[in-house]
């Protein structure tokens, strides 16, 4: 015996309780008459003409939900995408095309376009998490400038020395000058002068007895070998013997002094 229509069509009704019924046209009929005005057909069978004229009653159930019929035709494609049942080809040939579960992304911003319009939205696979910097690459970076800021600053140190040297000694040839009573050509009124001058590593020291250049008198200091010698200022400065009773000449090359003996006329150069 084939079954009727009311038998094989498909339908479905949406509660309030935001649940949906299914089953088929007779058991709507037998068990919620009352439910037909708010059915929808979800499968529906070709031998509708089985259906008899004034079938559905047009009184409204308390626990059935209303629908416009724009939310009726989404509501129902909806359930048609949902529904475990295959859906006709004429359905599914109608359904929209759905992009799934794909994460959208937005496109880069035309700044030529309206900006209250919303952007446009493509697919651009996903998302990456943003990976930080390894700890130890903050500790290569600091290591790093901590090695230049020293270079530097040892750099700047040499070259600051050098500059008051040569301000101070001159750049040519480094000269100092000093006057100091020693006990000479009776300069206790009139003190000598003293001349030390690095000439390309040798050390010449001139003495003006109580400023009298024709009593000039040369002593001859060690000679500096090794490169940048020739720019190695030397100073002098006196030192009371308590032995003799006089002042002696102290050279300073660096971190090296030379003592040259008062003999009461002149000084005597240190032995080599």
């Amino acid at each position: 015996m084939k079954p009727s229509a009311a038998a094989q069509t498909r339908m479905e009704v949406p509660l309030d309780n935001g649940t949906v019924w299914q089953g088929t046209e007779a058991q709507l009929r037998r068990e919620h008459p009352d439910w037909l005005p708010f059915a929808q057909v979800v499968q529906a069978t070709s031998d509708v003409d089985e259906i008899e004229d004034g079938y559905f009653n047009t009184r409204l159930p308390s626990s059935a939900r209303r629908y416009s019929p724009l939310e009726q035709q989404v509501e129902l494609q909806d359930r048609v995408l949902k529904s475990p049942i295959p859906p006709r080809r004429s359905a599914a040939q109608s359904a929209p095309r759905t992009t799934g579960d794909v994460p959208p992304t937005r496109r880069k911003p035309n700044p030529n376009r309206n900006t209250a319009q919303p952007p446009d939205v493509i697919y651009a696979g996903p998302r990456q998490r943003r990976r930080g910097w390894h700890p130890l690459w903050h500790l290569g970076v600091g290591m790093s400038v901590m090695f230049a800021l020293w270079v530097g600053l040892s750099w700047f140190g040499n070259w600051w020395y050098t500059t008051q040297n040569d301000m101070t000694y001159t750049k040519a040839f480094r000269t100092f000058s000093v006057d100091f009573a020693v006990g000479h050509n009776n300069d206790r009124r009139n003190p000598s002068h003293f001349i030390v001058q690095n000439d390309k590593g040798h050390i010449i020291i001139v003495e003006l007895p109580a400023d009298d250049a024709r009593k000039a008198v040369i002593y001859t200091g060690p000679q500096l070998i090794g490169d940048g010698q020739e720019r190695t200022p030397v100073t002098l400065r006196f030192s009371w013997n308590p032995q003799t009773g006089r002042y002696d000449l102290v050279l300073h090359i660096q971190n090296q002094t030379y003592v040259f003996t008062n003999d009461g006329k002149q000084f005597v150069p240190p032995q080599q």
